[in-house]
């Protein structure tokens, strides 16, 4: 946003505490090296691990100590994200000093309603906020990266089912699509030296099913639960629903009468395959080539909840409040808080959606 930033981070202390004391090295020296030892012994601050920082860390047991806890440190990443843009602005400034008002708040996120609850806030932030007026056109959150990754599914469905598939089938195997971070969890492929990836673009729909644990979901193994399933699509048509809802706080809302995230992306699709002048022929109904309107129509039946095509967001959970309070210390039902005041050793939390919880510990 113009004045602050939103992250959704699940932390994993779990996987750095597996890491070899040499990867917990390797991988603190790569985030954080020491730029000015560098600079004395004439070592590019973008080059890889030397085996003297390595080998400075490996010697010295508290260091290495601190460095794995740094790794799966919250305070930590964001000291990594907000240091460098407070060294480019303020130099573009000619200032010095602080460049980030105060301190970034963490609100626990509890369970899956609570996760939910909280990226729809996030990705509707930018339309909240005015600057955008629907999903697809929201440039600045993950919402829109999220709605490009519907259309490359959708675009990568119809082609890969052939000529005999109809809309509804094709409609139905985009419903099954898993809601996926936009940036996954690389903690099991880092290689020191290694160029970093690419920035991130319209996700490989092949590739969003990957997991740490293949009998868990992303969101199951970052709350710790082994069944926690959401659908791309329903999400997204579920966001598109709260976005119309005027905010209590906010200014901007979606108009009521706007098109919805699946509807546009099946639009888009369409658009694409005709640019690319590529024939209609692959999706059929009775054996005939009909025009395109017919999958955005079938995407039309998908919003509308039509038990013909697989989309239930009515699953999707949804809090009596559908708009997220910045203010206390986690997001969650009352199992979850309660559950979080006993881990705390503490009697009762405020929670995120502005309520008091008098639980006994």
């Amino acid at each position: 946003m113009r004045n602050h930033v939103h992250l959704l981070l699940a932390i994993r202390p779990d996987v750095a505490a597996e890491w070899s004391d040499r990867e917990v090295a390797e991988r603190r020296v790569a985030v954080m090296p020491n730029r000015r030892w560098r600079a004395r012994h004439g070592i590019p601050a973008d080059a890889p691990p030397s085996s003297a920082e390595v080998n400075a860390i490996l010697h010295c047991p508290r260091r290495l100590a601190v460095a794995r806890t740094n790794l799966s440190s919250l305070g930590f990443f964001h000291r990594l994200l907000k240091e460098p843009c407070a060294r480019l602005w303020n130099k573009v400034d000619g200032v010095t000093g602080h460049f980030w008002e105060g301190r970034f708040k963490s609100p626990r996120v509890l369970d899956l309603e609570a996760l939910v609850h909280v990226a729809r806030y996030i990705e509707l932030n930018e339309v909240h906020a005015g600057s955008a007026l629907s999903v697809p056109g929201s440039a600045w959150t993950s919402a829109s990266v999220q709605w490009e990754r519907l259309v490359a599914i959708i675009e990568e469905t119809r082609t890969r089912c052939g000529d005999e598939a109809t809309p509804e089938f094709i409609a139905d195997q985009v419903a099954r699509h898993e809601w996926a971070p936009v940036f996954s969890c690389r903690a099991g492929a880092f290689s020191a030296g290694r160029a970093p990836p690419d920035p991130p673009g319209p996700p490989d729909p092949s590739s969003v099913e990957g997991r740490h644990e293949p009998d868990r979901n992303w969101a199951g193994t970052a709350l710790g639960f082994r069944s926690c399933e959401v659908r791309l699509a329903a999400f997204l048509h579920s966001m598109h629903l709260v976005g119309q809802r005027p905010h209590p706080r906010k200014r901007g809302r979606i108009a009521s009468s706007g098109e919805g995230p699946l509807a546009a992306a099946f639009r888009a699709a369409i658009r694409d395959i005709r640019a690319d002048r590529r024939p209609m022929t692959a999706i059929r109904t009775d054996g005939s080539a009909p025009p395109a309107e017919t999958l955005f129509e079938c995407a039309l039946r998908m919003s509308h909840g039509d038990q013909r095509c697989s989309l239930d967001s009515s699953a999707l959970p949804m809090h009596a409040s559908v708009f997220a309070v910045s203010r206390g210390t986690c997001y969650g039902a009352e199992d979850s808080v309660r559950r979080e005041a006993e881990r705390r050793g503490r009697d009762r939390l405020w929670v995120g959606y502005g309520q008091f919880d008098d639980t006994a510990a």
